[in-house]
């Protein structure tokens, strides 16, 4: 079988990931027992077989007590009673809405709020633009209306 330059690197490449995934197999066997039987393997039964200690970190603790043991908190635990009263408070929150510019030319003008240009009739948060005037926009929503002014 004649091969050329390239074909001859290929098939030495593949040969090396071949030796490299035996020799991972080999080291890691355990490992890949238990993930493809879905039989778990205690870490009595890990140090059983290295003849050694489980080390410190296969001992039954959970994540979140090592954290506070060390940091002094969990940085990645949020509390669900702290997350209920941030949804509260952004409820509560009126909408921010900035005029930042009008370009007034009767039926065709529009404003800029929020950094979206929008002409009469579109709706922004929730508020439907009813009048844009030369120095103020009008927006209502249902029975509530508010007026924006050109700073």
């Amino acid at each position: 079988m004649n091969l050329n330059k390239k074909q001859k690197r290929l098939v030495i490449l593949l040969a090396v990931l071949l030796a490299y995934a035996v020799f991972d197999f080999v080291m890691n066997k355990d490992e890949y027992l238990e993930y493809y039987s879905k039989k778990k393997i205690t870490a009595k039964a890990k140090s059983k077989k290295a003849g050694k200690k489980a080390p410190p970190a296969l001992k039954k603790k959970s994540v979140r007590v090592e954290y506070t043991q060390n940091w002094g908190s969990d940085p990645f635990y949020e509390k669900i009673a702290y997350r209920k009263k941030r949804r509260a408070v952004r409820a509560r929150k009126q909408v921010s809405l900035r005029l930042k510019a009008i370009s007034y030319s009767g039926k065709s003008s529009v404003a800029m709020i929020n950094n979206r240009v929008m002409m009469k009739g579109d709706v922004i948060s929730g508020y439907r633009v009813v009048e844009i005037q030369p120095k103020s926009v009008i927006l209502a929503n249902g029975n509530e209306r508010r007026v924006l002014h050109l700073k």
